[in-house]
This record gives C-alpha cells, structure tokens and sequence, in this order.
C-alpha cells in the first residue's frame, strides 16, 4: 500500500506537471504580457474540460451507460483536437515570427559586411593613391584624397559597429538540422525532407504530449478512489435475499478513504483497533464496526499476533 500511495503522488505531481506544460503553450503571450482575451480563457476552460470528460467517460464505461460513454468520447476527442490545433497555431506562429526574424537578421549582417567589404577594398586603393599623390608634397588633390579616405574609414567603422550590433550569425531550425543530419546519416534520408518533416511534427508532437499526458495522469489519480468503490460495488452487486449482508454492511466512500488514510499514517504496517480509532478521530466501538464491514467486504483483514490483534489493508 505505501507504493500504491507513492505512485499516486507521483500521478498528482505528474498531472499538474502535464496540465501546466499545455497550458503554457496556449497562454504563453497572457502570461507574458499579462494581457488576457477570451481566447485565453476558453483555452483554460477546454483544457479542463477534456480532461474532465476523459475521466467520465471512464466512468460511465464502468457503469456501461452507452449513450454516456459516446458523447464523453465525443466530447474528449474534440477537446483534444482543438487543444492541438490551437496549441499548434501558436507555436506554429512564435517559430515563424523567430524564423524571420533571424533570416532578417542574418541578411542584414550579410549586406552590411558586403559593403563593409567594398568600402575597405576602396579604402585601401584611396590610401595607395594618397601616399603616392602626397610623397611630393602638400596640393589640392593630397588634401582631396586625405578627405576621400577619412570618409571611407569612417564609413568602413560604422558598418563594424552595426555588425558588432547586429552580433553573429545565428542558426535557423537548429534542432531539426541536426536531427536530419543524423538520419540522413543513419537510414540514408533526404536531409532537406527530413528536416521539414521534423520541423512540422515537432508542435503537434508537443501538444499531445501534454494533453495525452495530463489526461493519463489525472485518470490514474481518481483511478484509486474508483478501486475502493468498484470493491464495494461489486459486494452490494451480489448482495440479495439469500446473502446476509445488508447495504448497512457497506462501508461508505469517506469510511473507506478514512481507513487508507489511517494506514497511510503508519506507513501501511498493521494497526490495532484502539490505533485504527484514534487515527480515524471516532470511539473505539465506531472503528471496530468499520473494521467488521471492511473485512466483510474483504479490504481488510485481522491476524492475532500474541495479545493484540492486528489489522492490515489489503
């Protein structure tokens, strides 16, 4: 039992980890800015009601209500849809808005250092011509070349300072590159292929992790309260005229989660009734009836272990 509680937390943890992630995506400007819309907030609403629906329609399969079971699904497969096709819109639009915005910054940093060139290759033919026109003496065409070259240096320092601005050049769909060159490598792919396929699945692949993994992970949270239930559920199922046990013989869902609570408290190792009592906060009597129903239902069961009885959860 301290497993089956341990991996609920971890369920827990996961599930909050999962929602948050689709929800990051999908509110990343709100959140950013601080700025919310209707969209954002229809986006919080459909991602808790996928989930929401996953879960019942869980549910109502466990109890086959057919009808229920078919608009769930419906209504769990359209929340999912629209979840990724908003959540890949938006990464969709954030790639592209950067995509272009580094292809324009890398275009300018290219048109600056081409000039940068030009101006330096003429730099230096007006300094040849100004050292020879100025070996002989001081004249206006000296004096006009040293104006031509000041100019020139000066031009030639202000497009090193925009490319030390512009910084250096940075890579497009880096990822994606990469991985395309290792399966090109590998399977003998077209790389240029590869590398837009990758970059197309990489935003649906993102979306469905998250919600798929929300969705999984909170319908193995409540996973655990329905174990207890089915339990009981299926005791009062075979109950009849000819079985002694009465529906005062089932343990109510809070008797049941007090008990597993109780356990839990001690680590799962067998309690005695006075322990089972006082970690449940009801008389003694209150606990031993429980007890009594639970072992009836086959939760639990009792070992004699030299004065004391012992109590342990299945």
């Amino acid at each position: 039992m301290p497993n089956l509680q341990a991996s609920r937390v971890l369920a827990i943890v996961a599930a909050f980890v999962f929602t948050g992630g689709a929800l990051a995506i999908l509110l990343d400007d709100a959140i950013t800015n601080w700025h919310w819309r209707l969209d954002h907030m229809l986006a919080v609403l459909i991602v808790a009601g996928t989930i929401a629906t996953g879960h019942l329609d869980v549910e109502a399969l466990t109890r086959r209500r057919v009808f229920a079971v078919l608009g769930f699904a419906v209504l769990f497969v359209a929340g999912t849809a629209l979840i990724v096709y908003n959540s890949v819109g938006r990464q969709s639009a954030q790639a592209e808005a950067q995509r272009l915005a580094i292809e324009d910054r890398n275009a300018r940093r290219a048109a600056v250092r081409e000039k940068k060139e030009t101006a330096e290759a003429e730099l230096d033919q007006l300094r040849e011509k100004m050292a020879a026109e100025c070996a002989t003496g001081r004249g206006p065409r000296c004096e006009g070349l040293k104006a031509s070259v000041a100019v020139y240096e000066a031009a030639v320092a202000g497009y090193k300072a925009e490319i030390d601005e512009l910084g250096p050049p940075e890579p497009v769909a880096v990822k994606a590159d990469k991985t395309a060159t290792l399966l090109s490598l590998l399977f003998g792919l077209d790389q240029a292929r590869v590398k837009a396929a990758l970059i197309l699945l990489e935003p649906f692949a993102l979306a469905l992790f998250f919600e798929l993994g929300s969705a999984v992970s909170w319908g193995y949270v409540f996973g655990h309260r329905r174990s207890a239930a089915a339990q009981v559920a299926a005791v009062s199922a075979v109950s009849g005229p000819g079985n002694n046990r009465t529906t005062d013989s089932v343990l109510e869902d809070h008797e049941i989660e007090a008990l597993r609570r109780a356990f839990y408290a001690g680590d799962g190792r067998p309690l005695t009734n006075d322990e089972l009592a006082r970690r449940m906060g009801v008389a003694k009597s209150e606990a031993s009836k429980r007890v009594a129903k639970a072992i009836d239902l086959g939760l639990v069961t009792k070992r004699r272990t030299g004065r004391n009885v012992a109590i342990m959860l299945h």
